[in-house]
C-alpha cells in the first residue's frame, strides 16, 4: 500500500477510509471498555487497581470472543502481557 500526501508529514486525513474506520472502531472499543469499569469508592488503591485490571481483561476477553490477540489490541497491550495477567489473576482460558 502506498499513501500519498501533499505535505511532508502524513496526517490522519491522508489515510484511506477503511484504515480510518478501523482506527475509530478500536478507539470506540477502548472508550466503551473504560466507561464500563466500576468507580472506585474506597482508597485501597493496590487492591482496587488489580481488581479493575482483572475486570478490564475479563471484559476485553469476552468482547473478543476469548481471542487473546484481539483482547490485547483492545487493551493496548501485547498478547504476552495479557497471558501473564490472566495467569496472575487466575483468569481461565476459554475456547
Amino acid at each position: 500500500m502506498v499513501i500519498l500526501s501533499k505535505s511532508e508529514k502524513l496526517d490522519f486525513k491522508d489515510l484511506p477510509v477503511d484504515i480510518k474506520n478501523k482506527i475509530k472502531n478500536v478507539e470506540s472499543s477502548k472508550s466503551q471498555l473504560i466507561e464500563s469499569l466500576p468507580t472506585v469508592e474506597k482508597p485501597h488503591l493496590p487492591k482496587t487497581v488489580q481488581e479493575i485490571e482483572k475486570q478490564a481483561i475479563e471484559r476485553a476477553l469476552q468482547q473478543s470472543g476469548y481471542v487473546i490477540k484481539k483482547a490485547a489490541k483492545l487493551l493496548g497491550m501485547t498478547p504476552r502481557q495479557v497471558r501473564y495477567r490472566m495467569e496472575k489473576y487466575n483468569i481461565p482460558v476459554k475456547r
